[in-house]
């Protein structure tokens, strides 16, 4: 154990935290936050539109609510087009601004020539109507956003450093200066857009449809039950061994999490199927485990550390917030816990995909706060009453599953501080 333990920390650790601390990756973990408001605005609406009532109940409320929807179409249709329907837009923003805070340059240039990079890839315009199509602007577009907000800024960047810039007079306001100073590279970058953008039209498509055919093999490899006990598997794992589990197994699957849960509220406002089962939202089952393992302690734990451990964690983990048990009980490197707790995680990702899988509980598609407690986030993610039935059935099974481990964890706690005592004594 002592060496494996020892590879893991000298080899593998190092390498993951490499690989996450790489520029893309940092900027994209940040970047594709930058939706989270508008896609939580937008389920609203998307309720609003669509009340979530099977089409053959008629209840007195649910036709007052239909009647209600159908004659405030227009401005509930409106907001949801420039919120959830609008994800891709607000990605490729939220990337360029991570970019260039990544960078320590000034964003306005590099953020507003990503967006018209874009822009120029992802519509058509139509000369009868006057208007551009929208059809990437959603989950549709998130991949091309992502490496357009990133590679765009970078290539400003560079640019920049390296003098292709218009210098005007020091007497000249700097804002009036970057604005003019900075048309040469939007110039080149235009034309290069253009150039990629005829080369794409070369298949028939714009670029969005080939970076999604490019990717679509991994959504599918995503969307398994081996997916999701793989990330419950690599993200505790990295918790483990003190590391953001979260937001590492986050900087690779995130995406792909972000569209699909998109991709399930844009199904669902259209009344057709939801596609994905595991999503972002999916995700809240596994992280539920945390405050099982803090109620374990409060209710088998004797050891002063660990009455004053499960004592202090318990309401963090009530709202998903495990760092106090990580890092207190502690869960880093406390091979005496390992088994149980990667185990009541992949347990808490494995039941409800095939629950979900076969119909018993609905599919997560609504996103929520990640703080709420996860009781109300089964319920409000999937808008099915069962989903919350199931969280508080697994929250028994994983109390049920620590406390054997916590028991013996506590006794090797409390004859270590029998130990401290006596020698304090002599």
């Amino acid at each position: 154990m002592s060496n494996k333990s020892s590879f893991l920390t000298d080899k593998v650790v190092p390498a993951v935290s490499k690989f996450s601390n790489l520029k893309f990756i940092r900027a994209m973990t940040s970047g594709i936050v930058a939706p989270t408001a508008a896609t939580i605005v937008g389920s609203i609406i998307a309720i609003l539109q669509t009340p979530p009532f099977p089409n053959t109940y008629t209840g007195s409320f649910v036709v007052a609510w239909r009647a209600w929807a159908a004659a405030n179409g227009s401005w509930l249709s409106l907001v949801y087009a420039l919120t959830l329907n609008a994800v891709a837009l607000y990605t490729v923003i939220g990337v360029s601004l991570a970019t260039a805070q990544i960078e320590n340059k000034r964003p306005t240039t590099s953020t507003v020539t990503s967006l018209m990079a874009f822009l120029m890839l992802c519509c058509n315009y139509d000369a009868t109507t006057g208007g551009l199509s929208t059809g990437f602007f959603g989950s549709a577009g998130l991949f091309t956003a992502i490496i357009v907000g990133f590679c765009v800024s970078e290539i400003v960047f560079w640019m920049d450093d390296h003098g292709f810039k218009i210098k005007l007079p020091d007497s000249v306001p700097p804002n009036i200066a970057d604005a003019i100073g900075s048309m040469l590279y939007v110039v080149i970058i235009a034309a290069a857009v253009i150039g990629v953008r005829l080369l794409a039209g070369l298949s028939g498509k714009l670029l969005p449809d080939l970076i999604n055919l490019i990717f679509s093999p991994l959504f599918s490899a995503t969307d398994t039950i081996w997916a999701v006990i793989i990330y419950c598997l690599f993200s505790r794992l990295l918790w483990f061994f003190g590391l953001h589990g979260n937001n590492i197994a986050g900087s690779v699957v995130g995406p792909f999490l972000l569209a699909a849960t998109t991709a399930n509220m844009e199904a669902y406002a259209a009344g057709q199927p939801m596609p994905y089962i595991f999503n972002g939202q999916f995700q809240m089952w596994c992280t539920m485990g945390m405050l099982p393992i803090a109620l374990s302690l409060l209710i088998v734990g004797k050891s002063k550390q660990l009455k004053a451990v499960g004592s202090l964690s318990v309401v963090p983990a009530l709202f998903a917030i495990g760092e106090p048990l990580t890092f207190g009980l502690p869960l880093v490197l406390n091979f005496d816990l390992l088994i149980p707790y990667l185990g009541i995680f992949v347990l808490d990702g494995v039941v409800p995909y095939i629950a979900t899988e076969l119909g018993l509980i609905g599919q997560a598609f609504i996103t929520v706060p990640w703080t709420l407690p996860h009781f109300l986030k089964a319920f409000l993610t999937t808008l099915d009453w069962r989903a919350t039935v199931l969280y508080f059935i697994l929250l028994v099974v994983n109390i049920l599953i620590m406390i054997p481990f916590i028991k013996r964890y506590d006794k090797k706690l409390l004859k270590e501080e029998m130990g401290q005592a006596e020698s304090t004594n002599e």
